[in-house]
Order: structure tokens, then sequence, then C-alpha cells
């Protein structure tokens, strides 16, 4: 969400962590038009209570013993069953944690507290108020981004910590217009969501909807997992890349490696051999486009793979005239500081200038694909109303 602040020009108007990745839901951004009002606006989606109760109940099985009991003890945060005591947590609190029944010990002739069954955990916690959210949708708006922001905070972030009182789980999508959000006058809506693999089943059938239609999907990473260990054809992994060539979708790919300005220079020196003189910002610069090559390198092998596993001839030249995969290798807080946006941390760490950033060539990218996509539209409108008028004159003829 770093990257989205800064390419809508703001300082955090979505929630962002320095430690982990915070978004839990799926987040719509749309230019807020209307000349008067607030200035942001929000709505929030929350799942059915269908699709809550069939997450609920997956959440509720992760934790039952082989007794048939749920186990009310926080697990291991490296434990599978962790994520799901966290969400049953965050929405319910203590009515989950203190899900027990009086049971009477015939051997020690006394009433004793065991957890509940775990059907009887499902039962009370879709009875609950909170629950009643489900279904539903909640309005927040503000002229000021901070307040805008701690409104709809607790509908859009996750977090490692156990705290209650939370909304994010029974989320399904957070729809929020700006009016000063420049890069989407054009048109355009930047989708911001969790992944393709994401353990909520409302929340990932829309993300793949959202893929299926999209003019633009965008795979983001941190520029050293992009140069190092993970590629551009193992991030997106073969069933996904797949799916994408089906759907017609493989061309309308771009990679967004984020965190440019990080880095140790004396490491960038040696392993790209540069002089001794090379300054921070040249090493940046650098490594930017020793990325992007890899990245495109990688992008077309991946090509090559499905094409040879297939049993198809591969055409390298070939595959290039039909699909790019632009890159962009984008530090989002010196951008916001090299602006003024961000006013706190210091100076900008590695970039002098707002184009190195290259956060200003992104939002241009923005502008072009969607007014690209505009014209399409509207070429494939007017064909199919002169070929009307064509079928109109034949007939009165």
């Amino acid at each position: 969400s770093t990257l989205l602040n800064a390419i809508l020009g703001e300082a955090s108007v979505l929630p962002t962590n320095g430690m982990r990745a915070c978004t839990a839901c799926i987040i719509e951004l749309v230019h807020n038009a209307e000349p008067t009002g607030p200035a942001y606006i929000g709505e929030v989606e929350f799942v059915t209570l269908e699709e809550w109760t069939a997450e609920m109940a997956i959440l509720v099985d992760d934790l039952t013993q082989q007794d048939g009991r749920i186990s009310l003890l926080e697990p291991d945060s490296k434990a599978p069953s962790f994520t799901s005591y966290v969400k049953l947590y965050s929405v319910y609190g203590t009515d989950f944690t203190r899900s027990t029944d009086k049971v009477f010990n015939a051997i020690t002739g006394k009433d004793e507290r065991r957890n509940m069954m775990a059907d009887a955990v499902k039962r009370k916690l879709l009875m609950l108020k909170k629950t009643r959210v489900c279904g539903t949708f909640q309005s927040e708006a503000s002229n000021e981004p901070k307040e805008f922001r701690r409104k709809l905070e607790r509908y859009m972030d996750s977090t490692e910590q156990i705290s209650d009182g939370q909304y994010w789980p029974l989320v399904k999508r957070v729809r929020m217009k700006g009016r000063k959000w420049k890069v989407l006058q054009s048109g355009a809506t930047l989708i911001d969501a969790p992944g393709v693999r994401d353990d909520n089943t409302a929340r990932d059938r829309i993300v793949k909807e959202y893929l299926k239609n999209a003019d633009g999907i965008w795979i983001v990473a941190n520029i050293k997992r992009a140069v190092n260990n993970k590629t551009a054809k193992d991030m997106l992994g073969e069933s996904f890349r797949r799916q994408l060539l089906m759907d017609g979708q493989y061309g309308q790919l771009a990679f967004i490696a984020t965190q440019s300005d990080v880095m140790l220079q004396s490491e960038v020196r040696k392993n790209l051999a540069l002089p001794d003189s090379a300054s921070l910002e040249d090493c940046g610069l650098a490594r930017n486009r020793y990325t992007t090559e890899r990245i495109q390198s990688d992008f077309f092998a991946g090509l090559e793979e499905m094409a040879r596993a297939a049993g198809d001839e591969f055409d390298l030249e070939e595959a290039k005239g039909k699909y790019k995969l632009p890159v962009f290798c984008v530090s989002a807080q010196d951008y916001q500081k090299l602006t003024g946006i961000l006013q706190t941390d210091g100076e900008p760490n590695a970039f002098s200038t707002c184009a190195n950033t290259q956060v200003p060539a992104l939002q241009h990218f923005v502008h072009a694909t969607t007014l690209s996509r505009r014209y399409t539209n509207a070429r494939a409108v007017t064909e199919a109303l002169v070929q009307f008028l064509d079928n109109l004159n034949a007939y009165l003829d």
C-alpha cells in the first residue's frame, strides 16, 4: 500500500506497515469527481452471512480437538491454526475465548467448565451481534486523509497482534474515492488485493474475477526478491501463468519492483562491477537497469517453459513482438519525500529527482493504459454502430 499511497499523491491514506503486509481485504480506488461534498468517500461491503458461515466452519474446524471440542488457547504464531484463531478473536474477542459449558463430573461430583463442542461454538458465534453486519454496507466520509484512514482502518488492516473489536475478517471489499487523486482522473480504477491465494474464499473469488476482467495486472515485489532468489516467472506460478494465457491477459502484465532506494552501496558496487566513485544514486540506477533486464528475461523464459511443456515451438522474437512486460523499479518513499508529501523520516535515501524514483513514469503508465482502453472501447462502439446503420440501410433498400 505504500506504493499506491505514492501513486495517489498521499502520505498514508491506505494502511501501511514496515514490518508486515497489512492489506486484509480488496480495496477499490477511484477518483471522486464530485466537485462538492466530502473529499474522501468510502464504502465497506461485508461478506454475506452464507459466505461467513462457510468460512467460520473452516476456521472452527482448524481449532477443533480430537474430542470434538474447540481449542481456546492461543496457538503458536507459526502454527497452521494461528490465522484461524486470530480471525475469530479479532471479530468476537472474549465471546469466542469464553466458549465453555458447565459439565457435571460424575467422578468428582462437582460441576466444571469445559470447552464447548465445535458445532455449538459455530451456532453461538453466528447468533452474536457482531455477525449482523454480514451482507450490509457501511459508509464513511471525511475531508482529511488521516481521519479518513482512521475511520476505515479497522475494516482494511489485518494485524499479527491479537486484538478484538476488528471487522477485517468480515469485509469483502472497500471502495474508496479521493478528489485529489489525479492519477485516476482519466478513469482508471486501481485494485489493491491481498493476493490470489487469500484464505477468505469470498475475497479470493472476487480477486480472480477482477483478474479476468482487468485491463492491466501488476505483479508487485520487493526489488531484492526480484533480483535474487525469486524471479518473475517463479512469482507468478505456473498455474497462474496458464490461467492468464487462457484468459488472454498475459499481455496485460506489468512488474513493479519496490524499495529501489534500499540497498547496501558496497554490495551493489561489487555485484554490478561499478567503480568505487559510483554514488548511492548511481548504484540505484544501475541496479534498476539490471533488475529490468533480469525480470524481462525471466518473463520470456517462463513463456518458453510453458511452450516446451506443451510440445510447442517457441520463437523468442515472435514472443517479444506479441508480449511486452513493462518494468518499473520504484522508490515510493523517496518520491513522497521529494514532493513534500512525506515530511518525516528525514531526507530521501537514494534519489535526488522524482524521475529517478520512477513513480511519475508509473503514473503516466496508468493514464496511457486507461486512455488506450477507452480508445479501444470507443472504437468498438463506433464500429458496431456503423455496422448497425449499414444493416439498417440494406434492409430499407
